[in-house]
């Protein structure tokens, strides 16, 4: 009897080790920058985020179906008297009224595992992980940024913040508001999954969904959620 219990264990400790093996090898971890001008100048937020690839990551980044797991805290850029923008982690349709103001009608963005494949030129149905480590820095094009989110002045988030274009930032904030870039670097600096000092609005965010889980759904309005943020996870202390 202990033989076999010890032939399960060996089976499992193998099974284990290769997930963990797999899952390393998968996973890309960069630095992703946003820089904007203001009429103060330049403003910049960065920080290190990791994504786990899948060998295929199916679906259409259209549409935003995804199948990588992302981990870290957005750039959060301080605008001051003009607040907050984010450059997310994930993207989330139903902002009619960005979608009018935008002039290209689109304010999804990328989800985080899209934009890296196509930053570093990867096939979406065999990911090549080591061809982002190996890529360096890239500066995004527009049509591959994160979605871009705006919390203004006041906002009670997540009820009214804002996914805009990046064409329509001068527009919905000021005139002489806009992002210059977005890049992405490989790095192995550590990775900080949630924010210690968090402003108000994300323990607002926090709190709402440690209580109201999966509440945050509705295709026709954008609602900001933690997981566009930080690294989501239940909420003990808020």
């Amino acid at each position: 009897m202990k033989w076999v219990l010890g032939i399960i264990a060996v089976i499992v400790l193998a099974i284990y080790g290769y997930v963990r093996l797999h899952v390393y090898s998968q996973t890309f971890q960069f630095r992703m920058t946003m820089t904007v001008s203001t009429p103060e100048g330049e403003k910049s937020a960065s920080s290190v985020i990791a994504v786990y690839l899948p060998g295929k990551l199916g679906g259409s980044a259209a549409y935003g179906i995804s199948r990588g797991t992302t981990y870290g805290i957005a750039p959060i850029l301080d605008l001051g008297r003009y607040r907050t923008l984010i450059a997310a982690l994930t993207s989330r349709a139903g902002d009619p009224e960005a979608n009018r103001l935008s002039p290209k009608g689109n304010v999804r963005g990328k989800d985080i595992d899209w934009l890296v494949a196509g930053a570093y030129g990867m096939s979406y149905d065999a990911i090549d992980v080591s061809k982002a480590w190996r890529g360096g820095k890239q500066e995004l094009r527009e049509d591959r940024y994160p979605q871009i989110i705006w919390v203004p002045p006041n906002a009670q988030v997540p009820n009214l913040a804002r996914a805009l274009h990046p064409a329509s930032i001068p527009k919905v904030i000021g005139a002489e508001v806009q992002i210059t870039s977005i890049t992405i670097e490989p790095t192995r600096d550590p990775l900080i999954e949630r924010m210690s000092d968090a402003p108000e609005w994300v323990k607002i965010i926090r709190r709402q969904q440690a209580n109201k889980p999966g509440y945050l759904t509705s295709p026709d309005v954008f609602t900001l959620q933690l997981e566009a943020v930080e690294t989501a996870r239940p909420a003990a202390n808020h």
